[in-house]
């Protein structure tokens, strides 16, 4: 059975280890362990996991600041993709920021990543602006498509 769960306050950074393992196998060119570390600790981190009774299969990790919330990272294990995970993780920030008084979530996505795009799209983001250039790849650099969508 899936479950949804925020990421609790106090406790953010246990996840730091089982978060990473799934970085590392579904966004192999992200960030480093400490680098998300960090994230974890900052007050303005919010985020929510996915997981079985078995295992954690996703998560997604924000930053929120007065009304605004922006996506930093946001991953499904490849296995588990195309079965509303995702969406169900986005329908949580949605209501998150919703209760929070906020009033636009951002995010950026490499412009070659067409699954995320259309998940943002049919969860109703619009693209507002481009970063040339923004993503290291081993085959060279990625534009970012900046989105974003009122809460």
């Amino acid at each position: 059975m899936l479950e949804i769960a925020p990421l609790p306050p106090d406790r953010r950074d246990n996840f730091a280890d089982p978060i990473f393992a799934i970085m590392q196998i579904a966004l192999p060119d992200s960030w480093n362990l400490a680098t998300l570390r960090n994230l974890l600790l900052q007050p303005t981190c919010v985020g929510c996991i996915a997981k079985t009774d078995r295992m954690m299969i996703g998560f997604l990790l924000a930053q929120k600041v007065d009304d605004q919330l922006e996506i930093l990272s946001f991953a499904v294990l490849p296995q588990n993709r195309r079965l509303g995970i995702g969406r169900e993780m986005l329908g949580w920030l949605l209501r998150y920021g919703c209760d929070t008084g906020c009033r636009e979530i951002f995010l950026d996505v490499a412009a070659d990543n067409a699954a995320a795009m259309a998940l943002y799209q049919s969860g109703g983001f619009a693209i507002y602006d481009r970063r040339p250039q923004y993503y290291i790849r081993k085959k060279g650099r990625i534009d970012a498509i900046l989105m974003k969508r009122s809460v």
